[in-house]
């Protein structure tokens, strides 16, 4: 009886486990969010029934697989992708994806390992019974961290994948050899192809004592930036232009000049009108006014 309900509770998972993979991948949530989404509303649901549930191997292989092929279809995964590279995590260069497989293990891990340190008679009776892995059980942190290893080892071990980093000599300084720019998402960045210019604009909206040390600030933090454009997309002229209006409407002398670089037609008065009423937009929502 109980292996037949646990047959029906598995397939009305499964069920609603897909339902929500599709609702979220037919959303128009971008890259990175249907991921978030796909792990905090879909996978989740799996991971309530880890430990309870009697999950085989295949059956949570098969998910995986659904699941890809789900994100293939609505255009969230190239076919040609590394699989190992979709679940590592997006600090170590990843997509982020938490798999039904490893979630289900970490799940079951976590609730042997309870049951291992637990002293209360009826918990140290269940693990006598072997109905979980005890022994082999890790405190959480720690297998989190050998599984994001193993899969990370995986995928630098391909050919196609981890060949620059592998070949390079021993004595080279790969940090200094694979340059990291640090500020590299600026508000907007207009490319005019035919004539091989583009600007990189940055908007702020700080204290209106501060507006001119905004603007050095931006032009200096983008120079990185504007220096790897120049090489990488072989523009002839890359300009930083930082637009700085004070919370109150102050705005520096060099207002005008950064403007008509940027070649449009609109008055300093109005720039200053629409960061007043912002602020005060600000100001009535939190003061309840």
């Amino acid at each position: 009886m109980d292996n037949i309900l646990s047959a029906q509770m598995k397939e009305k998972v499964k069920r609603e486990y897909l339902r929500r993979v599709r609702a979220v991948l037919e959303s128009r949530l971008h890259g990175r969010n249907k991921i978030v989404g796909i792990n905090t509303w879909a996978i989740a649901l799996l991971r309530y029934g880890g430990g309870i549930l009697d999950w085989k191997k295949e059956e949570l292989q098969s998910l995986d697989r659904k699941t890809r092929k789900l994100m293939t279809i609505h255009g969230a995964f190239h076919p040609k992708s590394d699989v190992d590279r979709l679940y590592l995590s997006r600090k170590r260069g990843g997509r982020g994806l938490l798999g039904c497989e490893r979630s289900i293990k970490a799940e079951e891990n976590s609730l042997g390992w309870y049951v291992k340190k637990s002293v209360e008679p009826l918990l140290k009776a269940i693990g006598r019974s072997k109905i979980l892995d005890v022994e082999g059980s890790r405190p959480k942190e720690s297998y989190k961290q050998l599984e994001m290893v193993a899969t990370e080892e995986r995928w630098i071990g391909k050919r196609m994948y981890g060949q620059y980093y592998r070949e390079m000599s021993e004595g080279a300084d790969i940090h200094m050899t694979w340059t990291m720019v640090e500020h590299r998402k600026p508000d907007i960045v207009v490319v005019m192809k035919r004539e091989k210019r583009c600007m990189i604009i940055d908007v702020a909206v700080p204290g209106d004592t501060r507006v001119e040390g905004k603007e050095d600030e931006k032009v200096e933090k983008y120079q990185e930036l504007r220096q790897e454009i120049v090489k990488l997309w072989g523009m002839k002229k890359v300009e930083v232009i930082p637009i700085v209006v004070g919370a109150l409407g102050a705005v520096s002398y060099r207002i005008k000049d950064w403007l008509k670089r940027l070649g449009i037609n609109i008055k300093v008065e109005h720039i200053q009108k629409t960061a007043l009423l912002g602020s005060a937009r600000i100001l009535r929502r939190h003061l309840n006014m």
